[in-house]
């Protein structure tokens, strides 16, 4: 006989703390193997490497149809109803609906192999005659030395793909089959908050990655070690998920309506909700690194594609482990909602989301916006300066998606579905916005297109939620949160740039004092923040009761500053 399991307070709480409690390690490799990774591999070589995730994840988001993020939805009700059998069954057939489209795609890819390598060739070389002539027309010796460096690049992805090119494809291939097992694997693990364990495989898999590329590239294997690292990662992290998920689901009860009645039942209900989520996943490719990657290689070079992606790396390595006490519960909080009908502890769990999010995201953002210019030449010196620019841009939009983003979760677990098409639906703005700003503009020019469609669509599912949705936003405490955000940055802004605070040290001493003075500025900034806010009100009394009821580590220190 199965145990009871604990309330679902206690389980988010559980997630929560297991998610802050890994985060210094995972912080730490990311950021490690965020600086080691591309200053290691070079422009060039980073560029390929970009460019390599970014097919894989866009066939991964094209063949996927949904079903992964569907199934943290639907994974506690075929539990609830059906019990572990009709789980299992209901995953099973899951993975092999993923699995057979993927075999079939994987076939066509890679028995076209040979035309898409061509045209891939051909267009690397019609970019490459075309830098020449740009060579012999320029006088500029500045913008010469960069077209010199832009031939370099085509000519050695030309090279690469005449003696690697089949090689490419047969890496992506695995690494879809692989990553259509371990996304099955880990959104059980997701929806039933057993944070520790999926942090755990993330983090494992977060060290083990760049270890073997590192170590490869050194032992000298080039873009080889690269592939290999690629393709080993995701077969050891689908033996660890799939070791966790049995352990999982060993834990659920067996009994529950007929088994064989579950695909009856929800697989209806799965696939619209699987098709919003694939429009979701679709509408999110088209403002995210992948297809940006795609569009700068078109239209530029492979450097300038890992200029972008360190841009956007950086950005989200900074947004992900701000979000770590998040990971993986606001679809599952809201999916036990629904499930048990708790349409009143709806807008309680949204109200404390939402002050969260502005709390930990809007200074956040605001102080990276600030110390960019100055951390992307000191972390990453042989990337071109307009780098920081793309941070900012970054920040800006990711930020501001991710903290109104809680509104459309919860049209999705409640299946509103026709807002949610056209919400996303106008992501399709990207497209018109990037064939206007990338020629005149280059990388900088993607990333507002980016920007634009990101907030736009998460705005459009906000404002329709407040509205027609039985939701209240928390404005005032936002205004108080603004308000702090606004006096740091008026405070700090004419500090780094007028005085000239933001300028990197030469050598090893001058970046020490510089890193030192950014830690200093920021932990000024979050002092000056935290002054503001606390004097306008600080936190709901609400908010401070539930923070006295929860039990976590430093509880009665946080209390007190609150």
């Amino acid at each position: 006989m199965s145990k009871a399991a604990p309330p679902l307070s206690q389980q988010v709480a559980g997630a929560m703390f297991w998610n802050v409690v890994l985060f210094p390690l995972k912080f730490l490799v990311g950021f490690a193997a965020g600086l080691i990774v591309p200053n290691l591999l070079g422009l060039e070589r980073y560029g390929l490497y970009i460019l390599i995730t970014a097919v894989a994840a866009t066939l991964g988001s094209y063949v996927d149809l949904g079903m992964e993020r569907a199934l943290p939805r639907f994974i506690p009700e075929a539990a609830h109803r059906f019990g572990a059998r009709g789980l299992r069954r209901f995953l099973g057939q899951v993975l092999a609906v993923k699995l057979g489209l993927l075999l079939v795609v994987i076939l066509l890819f890679n028995l076209f192999s040979a035309p898409l390598l061509g045209f891939m060739r051909d267009s690397e070389t019609s970019k490459l005659e075309q830098a020449r002539v740009g060579l012999q027309q320029e006088t500029d010796p500045v913008k010469q030395a960069e077209l010199r460096e832009e031939i370099a690049a085509h000519e050695s992805l030309i090279a690469r793909l005449e003696r690697e090119g089949q090689l490419y494809l047969v890496a992506i291939s695995i690494m879809l089959v692989m990553g259509a097992v371990y996304d099955v694997c880990m959104r059980l693990l997701v929806a039933y908050f057993r944070q520790r364990a999926s942090n755990a495989i993330d983090l494992a898999m977060a060290i083990i990655q760049p270890a073997l590329i590192i170590g490869l590239v050194l032992l000298g294997w080039d873009v080889q070690g690269v592939l290999v690292a690629l393709v080993v990662t995701p077969i050891i992290g689908v033996a660890l998920a799939w070791w966790r998920m049995r352990r999982a689901m060993a834990g659920l009860p067996e009994t529950g309506e007929e088994a064989y009645n579950c695909a009856r039942q929800l697989w209806p209900r799965f696939l619209s909700f699987s098709g919003i989520s694939y429009l979701m996943n679709l509408s999110t490719w088209l403002y995210d690194l992948p297809f940006l990657s795609l569009v700068a290689a078109a239209y530029l070079s492979t450097r300038d594609v890992g200029s972008l992606g360190v841009a956007s790396k950086f950005v989200s390595l900074f947004l992900t482990y701000l979000m770590v006490p998040l990971t993986g519960t606001q679809i599952p909080l809201f999916a036990h909602l629904y499930a048990r009908k708790g349409t009143a502890e709806v807008q309680e769990a949204f109200t404390v989301l939402s002050q969260f999010l502005l709390l930990l995201l809007m200074p956040a953002g605001v102080g990276l916006a600030l110390l960019s210019p100055s951390l992307v030449p000191l972390f990453y010196p042989s990337f071109p300066p307009g780098t920081a620019t793309l941070v900012v841009v970054f920040v800006a939009a990711m930020f501001l998606e991710t903290a109104i983003g809680t509104p459309q979760q919860i049209l999705q677990v409640y299946e509103r579905y026709g807002i949610l098409i056209a919400a996303r639906a106008a992501a399709l703005v990207v497209v018109p916005l990037l064939l206007l700003l990338v020629p005149p503009y280059g990388l900088l020019g993607a990333a507002i297109a980016a920007g634009v469609a990101r907030v736009l669509s998460r705005a459009i599912a906000f404002v329709y939620a407040l509205l027609r949705f039985p939701l209240r936003y928390p404005w005032r405490f936002a205004g108080r949160v603004l308000a702090g955000s606004a006096v740091m940055l008026a405070v700090l802004y004419p500090v780094i740039y007028v005085g000239g605070l933001g300028q990197v040290g030469s050598g090893w001493g001058g970046k020490a004092a510089t890193l030192g003075l950014d830690l200093l500025l920021a932990l000024a900034g979050a002092a000056i923040f935290w002054a503001v806010f606390r004097a306008l009100g600080g936190l709901e009394p609400e908010a401070k009761q539930r923070l006295a009821e929860l039990r976590f580590p430093l509880k009665k220190v946080l209390l007190r500053l609150l």
